[in-house]
């Protein structure tokens, strides 16, 4: 059941911006603007906001706890598909192997496994896809067990250099983010170095990384989050998670128009938001609301 292709003029968008997206990486500036937006945001939550934002072009950041442990819930599925794709780029992997599966396999939320039960087979490229596309949660497993479980996975991720992001369960345990538990987190600033590795830097090949951030675009899960507070000229991706006590989380990059300002970006925004009642659309504004900021903060009028 294959999942809709992208239209080529996003392609050529993406492809087109190479010559800003791969700009060497620039000193880690820290900006003090928005620090005091970000801190109203978090107290009229009642909760905890674990914000790490970069404008890749300036190097300036912003942060609000970012080095603090937040359950990542599904937005870690991104990962997923990147590590597949670092696999392909070795030569361990083609997109085109086939999986089979079966009832036993699905879970709630499998909007593109579930449907195509009876069929039972579904490619690497087709799992990634769903896993990060959709979140479906049958996929993700199945992609978890393939890169060896969630130690597999972690041991996978260290050798890029990030030595914080964990996988210790699979789905749908690991959204259970009980207070002080380590299991199934990372931290806003480890998470943005991860997807600046992938999504912008040298950690997969130009195909790949233009393959992973389609599918990231192409994602119908989190429109209502960062991505609502994003100019709309601007290409942008995400990755959601959400349980139901008490995260609502959403990972973006965003990438500027051909007539935006020389430091415009891209952009990237990582977003925890840990508080009681994560469902309901006024969780989803908190992380536009962020988003509004970060891009106030970070690009110079």
């Amino acid at each position: 059941m294959p999942l809709p292709s992208t239209p080529l003029s996003r392609r050529f968008v993406l492809g087109s911006g190479a010559a800003f997206i791969m700009l060497p990486s620039c000193g880690e500036g820290v900006s003090k603007d928005g620090q005091a937006e970000l801190a109203a945001i978090e107290a009229a939550t009642g909760g905890r906001i674990g914000v790490a934002a970069k404008n890749l072009a300036t190097g300036e950041m912003i942060s609000n706890r970012g080095d603090e442990r937040f359950a990542f819930c599904s937005s870690f599925k991104w990962l997923l598909g990147a590590l597949i794709l670092a696999n392909v780029d070795a030569g361990r992997e083609n997109l085109e192997t086939a999986f089979t599966y079966g009832r036993e396999d699905l879970l709630s939320h499998s909007p593109v496994l579930g449907p195509a039960v009876d069929q039972g087979v579904m490619s690497l490229g087709e799992l990634c896809a769903a896993t990060v596309m959709t979140s479906d949660n049958a996929a993700a497993n199945i992609l978890i067990r393939h890169l060896g479980g969630p130690e597999g996975f972690t041991e996978q991720l260290r050798a890029f250099g990030d030595e914080v992001t964990r996988l210790d369960r699979y789905e749908l345990e690991l959204n259970e983010a009980a207070a002080g538990d380590p299991r199934d987190t990372s931290t806003p600033h480890a998470m943005l170095a991860t997807m600046e590795r992938f999504l912008f830097g040298d950690a997969l090949t130009e195909t790949s990384r233009n393959l992973l951030r389609t599918w990231m675009i192409d994602a119908n899960t989190g429109l209502a989050r960062v991505r609502a507070g994003i100019p709309e000229t601007w290409v942008a991706g995400d990755k959601t998670g959400t349980n139901l006590t008490n995260m609502n989380n959403d990972l973006a990059f965003a990438i500027p128009s051909e007539d935006a300002q020389a430091d415009a970006g891209p952009m990237l925004i990582v977003s925890y938001l840990n508080a009681p009642d994560p469902l309901g659309a006024e969780r989803n504004a908190v992380h536009a609301e962020i988003a509004r900021n970060v891009f106030q903060a970070l690009i110079r009028s």
